[in-house]
């Protein structure tokens, strides 16, 4: 259920640009990484360039196994803590 919620975030985020690219990093976590992609060709874009790659040693060893982050060219997202309580 929250791959299916990151892709609806994912298709109201993504801008339409040449360069754009979407990238998951994972910690140790590839399976749920590949998952993750065809997902994201399915429910956002087929034609979109999903590489994977994984999270370095610094990171990783601050986030542990099983992290997953997506990066991708879109709408600026802040977030206000004291209006989103």
């Amino acid at each position: 259920a929250s791959f299916i919620r990151l892709c609806e975030r994912i298709k109201e985020r993504i801008t339409n640009v040449d360069y754009q690219q979407v990238v998951i990093g994972h910690a140790d976590c590839l399976e749920d990484a590949l998952e993750l992609k065809e997902l994201i060709l399915e429910k956002v874009d087929s034609s979109l360039n999903v590489r994977i790659s994984y999270i370095g040693p610094m990171v990783g060893a601050s986030v542990g196994p099983g992290t997953m982050g997506v990066y991708f060219y879109g709408t600026e997202e802040t977030y206000d803590s004291e209006v989103n309580n």
